[in-house]
């Protein structure tokens, strides 16, 4: 930027703001991609940001989120979500409901403790997401996961998670098949 330009800017801030929407008015595809590049660049700490913002303002989130759940948008998103549950469980990858015996498996044989930060387990979670694998509630693909973890993680790819939180991915893979062997037997 030339220096004219900066004192121009500098001296007149309303003028300045006001060219910048009128071009970002007139050229929208060119501001998304830029912003999408720039999250991409900044991901980790975008995400950072997002997480220290939500921890601090707990209630104020939660109050947005009950609004947004009852809103025109927020049910439309429980509408496609459940619709591809439908879809999934016609397929054949989510049975009703997940076998106990299954679960006190998958429990017993972590200790009851979240594979991704070592903490009390309350929740099952998939390793790969449902929808990415076809045999989604395979035993190879059950792990013990706490709330938070599992929350957090999402459709994440495994590995990324594993990165993300500390975790060893490959020790994590090779509990499950040594779990794969003994249930064999037993289930």
């Amino acid at each position: 930027m030339c220096l004219h330009a900066r004192a121009f800017r500098k001296a007149n801030p309303e003028k300045a703001i006001e060219a910048v929407r009128r071009w970002e008015a007139k050229n929208p595809e060119r501001v998304r991609s830029w912003a999408r590049a720039s999250y991409h660049r900044k991901k980790e700490s975008c995400i950072a940001k997002v997480t220290a913002y939500q921890s601090k303002n707990a209630e104020r989130v939660r109050e947005w989120k009950r609004k947004y759940e009852h809103s025109e948008a927020g049910l439309f998103a429980k509408r496609v979500k459940e619709a591809k549950r439908r879809s999934a469980k016609l397929m054949g990858s989510i049975p009703d409901p997940l076998p106990s015996r299954i679960v006190k498996v998958v429990f017993d044989n972590f200790d009851n403790r979240c594979v991704w930060c070592g903490g009390a387990a309350d929740t099952i979670d998939h390793l790969y997401p449902l929808y990415s694998k076809p045999n989604g509630h395979a035993l190879d693909n059950l792990v013990p996961a706490c709330r938070t973890c599992n929350s957090r993680k999402s459709r994440r790819d495994p590995q990324k998670w594993a990165e993300i939180c500390g975790a060893n991915l490959e020790t994590i893979q090779e509990k499950l098949r040594n779990v794969c062997r003994q249930a064999a037997g037993s289930l």
